[in-house]
């Protein structure tokens, strides 16, 4: 009898040990692994036409902490500029330009070009 109860003490010790010391090296489950895939970004996708917004959004409203890429095709060359960030995307004639960030800063945030001096839209951030 005793030695059957030193069996079980010490299986239930080894199963014990098994998952404290495997804790964190089980696959994550499949809402765990879409909880840490990095999240779409938005795009924003805009066409210029003699130093002015053709087509693509005026206002973009994204939270705080989203990745935005903006992809830019004109058909003059210029260099685009986003207010706040301090962020410049020189632009060449017909030829596609894209510019990526984290919006970090919340607010509202216009982007223009320099040689236009032409606001051609805004990004606002809301806090998460």
């Amino acid at each position: 009898m005793r030695t059957v109860a030193i069996l079980i003490v010490t299986v239930v010790a080894l199963v014990g040990a098994f998952f404290l010391f495997s804790e964190g090296t089980a696959p994550p489950s499949p809402t765990t692994a879409a909880k840490q895939a990095p999240p779409t970004p938005k795009v924003i996708a805009l066409t210029l036409r003699g130093g002015k917004l053709a087509t693509g959004p005026a206002i973009t409203r994204v939270a705080q902490g989203t990745r935005v890429v903006m992809r830019v095709e004109s058909d003059l060359p210029d260099a685009m500029h986003v207010h706040g960030y301090d962020l410049h995307l020189p632009l060449e004639a017909r030829k596609p330009a894209e510019l990526a960030f984290t919006a970090t800063a919340t607010g509202r945030f216009e982007y223009e070009l320099h040689e236009h001096h032409a606001v051609l839209g805004a990004i606002e951030v809301y806090p998460r």
